[in-house]
């Protein structure tokens, strides 16, 4: 008995130790659904692999990589964050694709905006070094790039943190580097051959920062570099960079600033220097074109101001090409090139006794009247300091260029995908940031090129639903739009509706209290009929009542009702019917309107008295015919027949027959 027990027993454990390995497998698996992607969250405690396979991964919940523990990520693999998690790292992050296989760092939401997620965070006990961000898109972060360094004793040697080949667009701010080391300069930021774009700040350096090879373009700010602390010995370089579109490109506020060999083009603002107090930092631009921004090119907002400008190429620029706002400042422009910048190429706006070192640059011409006229100092308010600008250069400095124009312009159209009901006009514009739009031309319907300076802006009179407009732009280094631009379906429909017939149900006479129906037949071959509406009114009233009428499917017209009246109510009524262009058609009968009067009630006593005279009528008939068969002896067929129809007796008002 003993024996059997025990056999049971183990078959009994063997089952439910089987049934323990299948769930807790089954938990493994509910984990990681490699065809759905991977959710992940908590905290990495050995070194991890992200691979292509298991890709997506999804952050549910903050990551953490602990001290000295490496995270790679495998080229391709995307990383999709939820609403406001963090990838933190403590130890290192290995992310390295390629040309072919970036990797994805984005939101998880269906329809992603910027600050959806909140950000990769490199923090102090991290091992700069160690991190690799290579060939990776960074999108739809809040601070995407998060480097910081916290300590003050700064107990961690300066460490060097590199992004390149990456592309970082659609954040709040896309990379934010921070070090407050008492001495030395503590974190050392290096983006490398990057694309930083369409952020609300692209770079924001409270640190060493070096920028190399880079594009920072269609950012609120471009770069934002300030020290963390007034002697952290940091600066930021930005080399061979291009930063254009920004409604600023650089704001720099007590950095050492160094801009060499870079292109600072069509930003709202150029450089925008804010220096207010110690320490006193240098900023130097050298070799570098400074060029077609919209507000100013270099603007020097506050005091303790220390700008050396050499070999570059300052022209174009639309609300001045260097300006200074207060001293004392100590500026040096030299070996430039500077014209063309409205209103003026250079305001000194400092005190008096603050004076600027222009000298040796290339004005743009050697009338010195010429060259005064766009130079603004003591000359023009003797409060002001002066712009000493002799010598001067007679022919164009050694600086660089503005590079050659390679790039067609950009067309766009007007044209709001409506249907028109008058001949009307397509606004085409164009832009050309870097030699200018020289012409714009098109054709309508594959007719004739026109161009818009000599014929005007293109105008639509053919009507119909399928007109064309080909068109595009050249601009004045004879780069042409390529492929031109065709906008299809540009409607135009100029003719009204048409009521063919409209009915009224009943169409006789309407009585009192009767609903009637009015139907309409209204048509319209190009734009199709928009609606058609039902007016009436009462009595000769001034108020119209109007009501939408409902298209009939199975008839074909358009049907509404006009509610019963009283007896001799005059209703009118008229049929407006409008297309998809505006148009409109007015059914009023010639001006006459539609008219009907409700007839009178025809009264019950009316009724009653004709009910009493025919009753008196069949008496008399009775008697007549009754006296009429006595004389002629048939007063029994006589009296059979009256009483087969009846007799006719009145009982307390009420006529029975």
């Amino acid at each position: 008995m003993l024996r059997k027990a025990l056999i049971v027993f183990s078959a009994l454990f063997l089952s439910l130790s089987l049934l323990s390995i299948r769930i807790n497998f089954d938990l493994v698996k509910a984990v990681n659904h490699s065809y759905s992607g991977t959710y992940v969250g908590g905290v990495i405690c050995e070194n991890t692999t992200w691979t292509l396979e298991n890709s997506p991964y999804i952050v549910v919940e903050d990551v953490f990589v602990e001290e000295h523990v490496f995270l790679t990520i495998e080229p391709g693999v995307t990383v999709k964050f939820t609403d406001g998690t963090s990838l933190v790292i403590r130890g290192a992050l290995v992310a390295r694709g390629n040309d072919t296989y970036k990797i994805t760092f984005t939101s998880n939401n269906i329809v992603p905006k910027p600050g959806d997620w909140n950000r990769i965070w490199f923090t102090e006990r991290s091992v700069k070094e160690a991190n690799i961000l290579d060939w990776v898109v960074v999108e739809y972060g809040s601070t995407a790039i998060y480097c910081v360094e916290h300590s003050w004793e700064n107990p961690f040697p300066s460490r060097s943190f590199t992004i390149a080949n990456s592309t970082l667009r659609f954040n709040i701010i896309a990379v934010y580097s921070y070090d407050c080391p008492t001495y030395g300069t503590g974190n050392r930021l290096v983006i490398k051959n990057c694309t930083i774009t369409n952020n609300g700040l692209g770079i924001e350096a409270e640190s060493t920062a070096e920028i190399y090879a880079s594009t920072i373009s269609y950012n609120r700010h471009g770069i934002c570099a300030y020290p963390a602390t007034a002697y952290s010995g940091s600066y930021v370089k930005i080399y061979e960079s291009t930063l254009n579109n920004n409604e600023r490109a650089v704001l720099h506020y007590r950095h050492l600033l160094y801009i060499i060999e870079s292109n600072v083009l069509y930003n709202h603002e150029g450089i925008y220097i804010e220096t207010a107090g110690a320490p006193y930092p240098e900023t130097d631009i050298c070799k570098s074109i400074i060029s077609f921004n919209t507000g100013t090119g270099i603007n020097c907002t506050r005091r303790y101001v220390t700008l050396r400008i050499t070999n570059s190429t300052i022209v174009n620029n639309g609300d001045n090409g260097i300006h200074f706002s207060y001293g004392p400042l100590k500026a040096d422009v030299n070996f430039c090139n500077i014209f063309n910048n409205t209103p003026y190429n250079i305001v000194n706006n400092a005190e008096y006794g603050n004076n600027i070192n222009a000298t040796y640059n290339w004005w743009g011409a050697t009338n010195e009247t010429l060259i005064e006229e766009y130079i603004y100092d003591y000359h023009d308010d003797p409060y002001k300091g002066k712009v000493f600008y002799k010598p001067y250069l007679t022919i164009p400095a050694v600086a660089p260029l503005i590079p050659p124009d390679i790039v067609p312009p950009v067309s766009i159209d007007d044209y709001n995908d409506e249907w028109h009901n008058n001949d009307f006009s397509i606004t085409l514009r164009a832009a050309d940031h870097e030699s200018g739009v020289a012409e714009t031309y098109y054709r309508i319907n594959n007719g004739p090129v026109k161009a818009v300076s000599i014929n005007g802006q293109p105008l639509i009179a053919v009507e119909g639903a399928n007109n064309t407009l080909e068109y595009w732009s050249v601009d004045n280094a004879g780069n042409e739009e390529l492929p031109h631009k065709i906008l299809t379906g540009i409607k135009l429909d100029k003719t009204a509706p048409s009521v063919i017939t409209s009915k009224r149900l009943p169409e006789g006479d309407v009585e009192p209290d009767q609903t009637i129906k009015i139907l309409v037949n209204a048509t319209d071959s190009l734009s199709g009929v928009g609606n058609v509406i039902l007016s009436y009114n009462i009595n000769n009233s001034p108020i119209w009542t109007n009501i939408t009428m409902t298209f009939n499917i199975t008839t074909g017209l358009y049907e509404a009702t006009i509610q019963g009246q009283q007896a001799d109510t005059l209703v009118k009524y008229k049929i407006i019917a409008y297309d998809n262009a505006e148009n409109f058609a007015v059914d009023d009968n010639n001006g006459e309107y539609y008219v009907y009067t409700v007839i009178p009630e025809f009264p019950s006593t009316i009724f009653l008295l004709l009910f009493i005279i025919a009753a008196l009528a069949v008496v008399v008939f009775k008697r007549e015919h009754s006296k009429h068969y006595r004389n002629s002896g048939h007063q029994k067929i006589y009296s059979q027949s009256i009483s087969s129809i009846g007799t006719i007796s009145l009982l307390k008002g009420d006529w029975k027959w």
